[in-house]
């Protein structure tokens, strides 16, 4: 362990964050802009390792994105160690995320793609190849902002230097492209295939090339394709599957020409309803609705089986001789009457007596009337006591929705994207969200409520209610009382 020192240059009260084979990060307070800040120096005294450091500085200076990590200040310390001086990143790296959460829902990890591919398509402008996207490099905050970080082994065009020629093999084996390994020129479709493979991880819960040694991981990412996602991410809608699997292919004429291409069509995506989910498979959806800066839903966990998505493991089983990879399909056929269409009998009957997860969000004041502000509260509150109890419906605790909108850092009057909505609807696993607003007029309190369900997108049911203004207890007891009705008719209905 590298002794901290307590100031560097300017920088003062430094706190070792982390330490590799390369260098050391510490946190730091910058006294004259009075912020916190990371240094990252370098720990050891090999050429090599100095050259590969001073690189990766000037490469992140040409850069100046939001998806990639800010670098303030260049120097070195009395010794001569280079250092450089980055922005603080809050938050955690994707696998640590992964490793506590398991795998994530399908349009946050569209959306996370997304960012990244914002993010290299401004390296790749500048000749910069990052060489080394993986999950540990892609850092998010708590409303899953991304920023891309380590561009230690970074491929800058510069004529070739030694750290950069291709026969040098740097990286991490499990998201190294087949041209890397082989030991080829490379270019931005390396990143874009070590993008693929991310995306997968997020999916599935575990890389998609695992095995006891480094070479024998290696030999798996020159032989063997893609495991299937439509196996071991089930809950992956087609068109999302489908544009990880072409990132990922083997040979990277067949990859996307582009990061470009890449998150033009993931914004595509994530704009679009998601219709083309496989019947079989659990679903994670989310829903925002337009308008009044308010959350409206959340996001499905459930399925037709409900409760949390345990990850299968990502080594598929062996596939019947012809079987095409990619394609969707599953390594045996499966028994007659539980095809793709028709999920499995004992699936059926446990989406039939499975309650119904709900959520009742706060409602909104719309009018800013702050004589009515009891109503974002009471309405709820009346809602779950007239709700508890009923068979067939099982309810998310207010306590339990307001501590995970918290914990994402969700304010009620601030718009919330879809990756926060993604956020919390994985916290508490709803599938139908009760939302709605309140407004003030003429001495009349007037109520707007609506059901979704998640994992469509479809508004079930809207209602309005009006009452005197003068009897607002008597509004929420109204507005109780619909709602258990057709919550009653919701849960006892198929699903």
């Amino acid at each position: 362990m590298t002794d901290t020192p307590t100031r560097l240059g300017r920088y003062q009260d430094l706190v070792l964050l982390g330490e590799g084979g390369m260098g050391a990060v510490y946190r730091a307070r910058d006294p004259a802009l009075d912020r916190v800040v990371a240094i990252k120096v370098v720990t050891s005294p090999r050429p090599e390792f100095l050259l590969r450091f001073r690189r990766e500085a000037r490469a992140i200076a040409k850069l100046s994105h939001p998806n990639i990590v800010a670098v303030h200040d260049f120097g070195e310390d009395e010794h001569g160690n280079p250092y450089f001086v980055m922005e603080l990143l809050p938050g955690q790296s994707l696998d640590k995320v992964i490793a506590e959460r398991g795998p994530l829902p399908a349009e946050l990890v569209a959306d996370l793609l997304r960012q990244a591919c914002e993010g290299l398509a401004a390296a790749h402008a500048q000749d910069i190849v990052h060489r080394d996207v993986k999950p540990a490099n892609l850092v998010v905050d708590s409303q899953f902002r991304l920023k891309l970080v380590d561009f230690g082994i970074a491929h800058v065009d510069e004529g070739g230097d030694a750290l950069t020629r291709p026969q040098s093999l740097m990286g991490t084996p499990h998201y190294m492209a087949p041209e890397m390994l082989r030991g080829e020129r490379i270019d931005g479709r390396a990143d874009i295939y070590a993008l693929g493979l991310t995306g997968f991880h997020l999916l599935a819960g575990k890389p998609p090339f695992e095995a006891p040694s480094s070479i024998a991981v290696t030999v798996m990412q020159l032989s063997e394709p893609l495991p299937d996602l439509a196996i071991f991410a089930p809950a992956t809608p087609p068109t999302l599957r489908r544009l990880i699997e072409r990132m990922a292919a083997k040979d990277r004429e067949q990859r996307p020409a582009s990061c470009r291409e890449i998150a033009d069509a993931l914004t595509r995506f994530l704009k679009e309803p998601v219709v083309d989910a496989p019947a079989r498979a659990p679903r994670r959806n989310i829903l925002i609705a337009a308008g009044s800066g308010v959350l409206l839903a959340s996001i499905a966990v459930g399925g037709m089986v409900r409760g949390p998505h345990r990850p299968t493991p990502v080594h598929a089983p062996a596939r019947p001789p012809g079987s095409r990879q990619g394609s969707g399909e599953p390594p045996v056929p499966p028994p007659p009457g539980t095809g793709p269409t028709t999920p499995p009998p004992s699936t059926m009957n446990a989406a039939a007596h499975q309650p119904l997860r709900v959520a009742v969000l706060k409602f909104k004041n719309l009018g800013g009337d702050p004589a009515l502000d009891l109503l974002t509260e009471g309405i709820g509150e009346t809602a779950l006591t007239s709700l508890a109890g009923i068979a067939g419906l099982q309810l998310v605790e207010r306590n339990q929705a307001d501590q995970a909108i918290q914990e994402i850092d969700f304010g009620q009057t601030r718009y919330v994207d879809r990756s926060t909505a993604a956020a919390l609807g994985a916290m508490t696993g709803v599938e139908v969200a009760v939302q709605g607003g309140y407004q003030k007029a003429s001495g009349a309190v007037r109520v707007s409520a609506r059901t979704v369900r998640v994992a469509t997108g479809e508004i079930l049911d809207t209602f309005n209610l009006t009452r005197p203004a003068d009897n607002l207890f008597d509004l929420q007891d109204a507005v109780a009382a619909e709602l258990r009705k057709r919550l009653v008719a919701l849960a006892a209905a198929p699903r």
